[in-house]
């Protein structure tokens, strides 16, 4: 398959592959998703000279076009193996942020983690981790 480049850097394809993850999800968790996702970015040193309105206009389109799987395994290889787990452990945050996984979630997570490299093992002591640490937030 290919996909028209859009993509350039492994900021924009981090985006991509978050806003992939969560498709699917009713308006109120979006709102959620996305006020935090920009707090994280903002905590990133990684982030730290990109615009998250800027990244979405790149993915977005490409969502729409691809679908999250296809954009999800494309984006992949743009994102360097030291950041690769940190990725995962914050799609896990944000799918994770009412302390449920919906199986939508699950298969989607289990997507991310095979294109990222990520193993089952680790795949899921972070999921664990991450669904008993979300399970009180207050919303």
């Amino acid at each position: 398959m290919t996909i028209p480049l859009a993509i350039e850097n492994e900021q924009e394809a981090s985006v991509a592959i978050i806003l992939g993850c969560m498709i699917g999800q009713d308006q109120q968790e979006i709102d959620y998703q996305f006020r935090h996702l920009s707090l994280m970015l903002a905590a990133s040193q990684k982030f730290q000279h990109y615009s998250l309105e800027q990244m979405m206009q790149k993915a977005m389109p490409l969502l729409a076009a691809y679908g999250n799987k296809a954009v999800i395994e494309f984006c992949a290889p743009f994102i360097p193996d030291n950041f690769k787990e940190t990725l995962f452990a914050m799609l896990c945050e944000l799918l994770t942020g009412n302390g449920e996984l919906s199986e939508t979630d699950s298969e989607v997570l289990g997507i991310a983690a095979l294109h990222l490299g990520i193993s089952i093992e680790l795949m899921r002591v972070m999921i664990a981790t991450f669904l008993m640490r979300n399970r009180w937030n207050v919303r």
